[in-house]
């Protein structure tokens, strides 16, 4: 079981786009709302992705110098990254999925619209405040998430703990890579490993009376 700064960073630009949702509820007909919450929470997941790339591409190959955006992008592409190019993050919850780096197709990669957006909003506030979308804000908290996760597993880290309260990946993706660890099995866990007494403790309050 593992946590990390990065992590509970990550799961706090989580929360922090969750505490949105009762003003605007992330469905595909809002797609297009824009606001400065958004913006926030864009600047803050697409930065840290940003980080975590650099750092991925330097565990892949510990000479690699990349970035920026299209150096990552010609990394990940020409080392065909199947598995993060390809992952999916979604949100049971609300039907939602976004396959964040799927624009770095082999043949024609692009960048993908959330980061131009993350750009815009950055350089260009005032002419790119629009692009601060819901859209765009999943998207890239979910960049964040597949990029984290690929990174764990590159590191050799198989457990991580919390799981997101939104977010969950595909099966296929899930299978090879870093376990994420319910809030329940991390609160079984840390009472397995008490002292006997300490433990008892526990097992008799859950038990309730007989």
């Amino acid at each position: 079981m593992t946590t990390s700064v990065e992590w509970d960073y990550f799961l706090s630009i989580e929360e922090d786009f969750i505490r949105t949702i009762p003003f605007v509820e992330p469905r595909e007909g809002n797609f297009d709302t824009y606001s400065t919450q958004y913006a926030k929470i864009l600047l803050a997941a697409a930065s840290e992705t940003d980080t975590v790339l650099k750092r991925l591409c330097k565990t892949i190959d510990p000479s690699c110098r990349k970035k920026s955006e299209q150096g990552y992008r010609e990394f990940l592409v020409k080392g065909k990254r199947v598995p993060l190019l390809n992952a999916k993050a979604k949100s049971l919850r609300f039907g939602l999925s976004s396959t964040p780096w799927a624009s770095y197709d082999f043949d024609n990669p692009q960048t993908p619209e959330w980061w131009t957006a993350y750009n815009k909003v950055k350089h260009h506030l005032d002419e790119g405040f629009r692009r601060a979308t819901l859209r765009n804000t999943f998207d890239a908290i979910c960049g964040l998430f597949v990029s984290l996760l690929f990174l764990y597993e590159t590191e050799g880290l198989l457990q991580l703990s919390p799981a997101p309260r939104l977010l969950d990946v595909e099966e296929g993706f899930r299978a090879k890579r870093t376990r994420l660890i319910s809030t329940e099995e991390t609160a079984l866990l840390l009472i397995a490993n008490l002292p006997d007494d300490r433990r008892k403790l526990f097992e008799d309050a859950f038990s309730g009376p007989s």
